[in-house]
């Protein structure tokens, strides 16, 4: 496959910007963008006029104002570009193709791991992106690039997972994934973490709105504890700080982690963690891949149901009351997001734990919890988004409203 790079590598400094801020704000007048990029009006007026004949941005003239005219606004054209996403989890991969905004045109289902090689996926990837391009009959050079998440921890300069806690299989080690990608493919490969993408793509979603005075949190609760946090100007990524919540200590002595240390928030309520907690509680378990991970989590589910006041229980939801409480603390979101397999299948242990992070712990009724949707459209569009980030240089790639 030989891709053209995409027009947008044409365009100037000045082009992009103008570009850049049409994108942030949706629908801007000629005037704001004046005001934004700080350049006269004739030249902003230039720069438009050669990004609407380059067919990369839709001119519309709207109801005149009061001084007659009419209001002319500038939007992007959704079928300037297109970005594909992609996603590897600990237990599935699938890959999507959106238009510039985010939206899905097509997307494979996902693909549970099998035995499946870093090649395997990358080969899969690679038909199914040809497919794509067929049948949407979509030129290569219209293609910005390839966003794809991958659980951490990364090394996201040099493109490379790790899998140094949670392995997906015995292929799958230090893995140079966007160096395969990129030769195997020959596009532009963003490489992310899975926590990143799911708050980029709820943002796409429009359940939460960044603008200059928002902070957000996404936490997910699954194979692993992971989570993102956004701030104007700020997005941190999943190898900061705030992207090691499963690894925050919160029993000194307590049980020993994949990381080396003991006591984190994974060993109490990841999917291993509470799986093998609660092993000689489930029926039927005969070995640790003989039921389905969703129908262990819901027999836990009603085990918690059941016994919500017992030791066991009360220690995981403790462990999270300790690690998410301090976290938003330390950050300070206005909105937390939540999703991930522990939730959809134990939604009571992370509602006790919201529960009493608001009953026992000083932090204002102002925030909101909310869940989300851990899903594969979820992760290809939020995926996707991430191609923006790298090629406009904008904390988070979305409009602000």
């Amino acid at each position: 496959m030989i891709f053209n790079l995409a027009k947008i590598d044409d365009l100037n400094i000045s082009e992009k910007t103008i570009f850049k801020a049409i994108y942030q704000y949706k629908s801007i007048s000629r005037n704001d963008l004046v005001k934004y990029s700080n350049q006269t009006p004739s030249r902003v007026y230039r720069l438009l006029n050669s990004l609407v004949d380059q067919d990369l941005v839709i001119e519309t003239k709207e109801k005149h104002n009061s001084s007659g005219r009419p209001f002319i606004s500038y939007t992007i054209n959704p079928d300037s570009f297109y970005i594909l996403g992609a996603y590897i989890t600990w237990d599935f991969f699938s890959i999507g193709l959106c238009t510039f905004d985010g939206k899905i045109l097509d997307a494979t289902e996902p693909i549970r791991f099998q035995q499946e090689t870093p090649q395997d996926v990358v080969t899969y990837f690679k038909r199914e992106i040809e497919r794509f391009l067929e049948v949407h009959e979509i030129p290569t050079e219209k293609v910005l690039g390839l966003g794809i998440s991958v659980p951490g921890p990364i090394n996201q300069d040099k493109g490379i997972m790790w899998n140094e806690y949670h392995k997906i299989n015995e292929h799958w080690n230090i893995i140079p994934i966007r160096d395969l990608l990129e030769i195997e493919i020959g596009i532009p490969i963003t490489i992310d973490n899975l926590v990143n993408a799911a708050l980029f793509g709820e943002v796409q979603r429009g359940s939460i709105s960044l603008n200059s005075n928002t902070s957000a949190a996404y936490i997910l609760f699954d194979r692993g504890v992971g989570s993102a946090f956004f701030t104007p100007g700020l997005l941190t990524k999943g190898q900061e700080f705030s992207g090691q919540l499963g690894h925050t200590i919160v029993k000194l002595d307590g049980n020993r982690c994949v990381c080396g240390k003991n006591g984190c928030l994974e060993t109490y309520i990841s999917i291993n963690s509470l799986i093998s907690r609660m092993k000689n509680r489930l029926v039927n378990l005969k070995g640790e891949d003989k039921m389905a991970v969703s129908t262990q989590l819901q027999q836990i589910e009603m085990m918690v149901e059941d016994n919500v006041n017992s030791l066991d229980f009360q220690e995981i939801v403790q462990s999270v009351v300790i690690a998410l409480g301090n976290f938003i603390h330390l950050f300070q979101p206005e909105t937390v997001i939540y999703g991930g397999r522990i939730v959809d299948f134990c939604p009571s242990l992370i509602m006790e734990s919201i529960d009493q992070i608001k009953q026992k712990m000083d932090i204002s009724k102002n925030i909101q919890f909310r869940k989300s949707s851990f899903d594969n459209n979820l992760l290809i569009s939020g995926s996707a988004i991430t191609v923006l980030e790298e090629n406009f240089h904008v904390s988070i790639p979305f409009p602000y409203k």
